[in-house]
């Protein structure tokens, strides 16, 4: 009997970018909620650079699913699973003594964990308010108590979390408590600056996971569309289960680069080299010039294919985002699905009504968009670059 050819094994989507293999050689990393999905391939992406990954899960079959497959590609000696609920003050404290325990400290937290309850806010029971608030809000506030002090003391840590699109119909119960964690990442960003610990806020894009499909097929019904015409009204921001959670891994990488702001993963992936450009986005906009990349994945370069409108000035080589104003930003900041829209708008592919923005301002705010997505705060050297005691969290 001929012996059975293994395999091929693919090689992970975070080794294809500029990021060094075990990167994050000797980090401690806490992913809550990576018994599946994003937090998972997050997990795995986070294994690839090195880093020991404790997994957070309220499901125990997930968890230990997801442990085992884990164990599996990268050994026993860098991965245990913690069948917890993060939003349970003893439960977290129980997650930190073993963390500890095991490998004496946790450098990283990602809050993946979310719960997707959908419903018209007059009309959506106090229960979904009250389980968003407990897990999207209440547990990254008590992970923040357990381990930012340590974090503080050594000077070295990060602390991610992890919004959604901003405001949507029948989303309030989920959006709301998203929108209150990115301001929980800006709090503590202020708080923390200059200490050797990064905090931000990043967003996975629309991920066909388990979660969004089932509540998105409610959100679909509600609005009166299928739930594949609400998947194509937000194209651009559609990405693999892989894609995002390496994106979130790869942040991590990067943590002092985006120390402050709110970032999404197709930015990541961009900075760090990995182009998701896919055949079906080429476009042929208005001009009949074709167009070959979408605009979530344009380079960091100023955006030139824009339509231009007869007697504007040419747009300049860089925006100087400190000098928008807080009105410039009422439209797309902090808000993917937002910036999907000016994309759409700039490239042709829409006709959205923007009553009160002339063309030149929707592009200024397109091309901040497309270098930070919202706008990476840009600070003296010292907070931006290399921090003493923290070598691996600044590449």
């Amino acid at each position: 009997m001929a012996a059975r050819v293994p395999s091929r094994v693919t090689p992970p989507l975070i080794s294809r970018g500029n990021l060094k293999k075990d990167a994050l050689m000797g980090e401690v990393a806490l992913v809550t909620g990576a018994g599946r999905g994003i937090g998972y391939e997050a997990s795995k992406a986070l294994l690839w650079l090195g880093a020991t990954v404790v997994i957070a899960e309220i499901d125990a079959t997930n968890c230990t699913k997801a442990c085992e497959a884990l164990r599996l590609e990268f050994g026993d000696g860098r991965i245990i699973g913690l069948n917890a609920d993060i939003g349970n003050e003893e439960n977290v404290s129980n997650v930190a003594r073993v963390a500890s325990e095991k490998f004496g400290r946790v450098d990283i937290v990602l809050n993946n964990a979310t719960s997707l309850a959908i419903g018209a806010v007059r009309e959506a029971k106090m229960d979904a308010w009250d389980k968003g608030y407990h897990i999207i809000l209440r547990g990254p506030v008590l992970l923040a108590r357990a381990f930012l002090p340590s974090m503080v003391a050594r000077k070295h840590g990060v602390f991610v979390c992890v919004s959604s699109s901003g405001a949507a119909p029948y989303m309030g119960p989920y959006e709301v408590f998203k929108t209150a964690q990115v301001e929980l990442a800006n709090t503590i960003a202020g708080e923390v600056e200059g200490t050797g610990v990064y905090a931000y806020t990043i967003g996975p894009g629309i991920v066909r996971t388990p979660g969004f499909m089932e509540g998105g097929s409610k959100v679909a019904a509600l609005m009166g569309i299928s739930t594949d015409e609400l998947i194509a009204m937000n194209r651009s921001a559609l990405l693999t289960v892989e894609e995002a959670g390496t994106g979130f891994a790869a942040s991590i990488a990067r943590a002092a680069k985006y120390h402050g702001s709110e970032i999404s993963s197709i930015q990541v992936l961009r900075d760090i080299g990995i182009s998701l450009v896919r055949d079906e986005e080429v476009k042929t906009p208005r001009d009949g010039s074709q167009v070959t990349r979408s605009c979530s994945q344009m380079s960091p370069e100023p955006a030139r294919s824009s339509p231009r409108v007869e007697g504007e000035e040419p747009l300049p080589e860089a925006v100087d985002l400190q000098g928008l104003q807080e009105a410039d930003w009422d439209v797309g900041r902090r808000d993917a699905r937002r910036t999907r829209e000016h994309c759409e708008l700039a490239e042709g592919r829409t006709n959205l009504e923007r009553p009160s923005r002339e063309p030149q301002q929707a592009r200024l705010l397109l091309q901040a968009s497309t270098r930070t997505i919202t706008g990476i705060r840009e600070g003296p050297e010292e907070t931006r670059g290399e921090h003493e005691g923290n070598p691996k969290l600044d590449r």
